[in-house]
């Protein structure tokens, strides 16, 4: 396991695990759904500039391909992008009696919250959980942000 230290979390995580994962993942939930909804497709065409280059490295350095995220849903009626959270996971853990330290903001509005969670898993995590129990933790980041980052077209 490699000690991912962010912010006021301490990580654990395998992270060649983790990058097995996302290898087997052929895309992320906004790309699955991009012929059916405008906003998911406008999101995975700008997750680029969308997702603050510091959340990027923290993707990074736990294993996790920022281009395939377990679940991607906007929270508002207005399209494009406007109120959007998601998901990732990793394999791994969080050191400390409380690992729950609540919320860290990037960039100003861009939200994180990372728990263990074994909630909207991917089928290589899903998979792995039921093969071998009790052997890895999943732990979620979830991600919010209540305003557009990025002029809407």
């Amino acid at each position: 396991m490699n000690l991912v230290q962010f912010r006021s979390w301490r990580l654990f995580a395998d992270v060649e695990l983790t990058r097995e994962f996302y290898r087997a993942i052929p895309q992320g939930s906004a790309a699955a759904c991009a012929l059916a909804c405008n906003d998911c497709r406008y999101f995975d065409e700008h997750r680029d500039r969308i997702f603050p280059p510091e959340f990027r490295e923290l993707l990074e350095r736990l294993g996790i391909d920022y281009t395939k995220e377990a679940e991607s849903y906007s929270f508002s009626e207005s399209a494009v992008c406007g109120d959007r959270a998601g998901w990732f996971h990793y394999a791994g853990r969080i050191e400390g009696v409380d690992a729950d330290y609540g919320n860290e903001y990037i960039d100003g509005d861009f939200c994180l919250f990372i728990h263990p969670a074994n909630a909207l898993l991917q089928e290589p995590f899903l998979n792995h959980a039921k093969v071998h129990p009790g052997l890895i933790s999943v732990i979620a980041l979830e991600w919010s942000w209540p305003t557009s980052p990025i002029p809407l077209v």
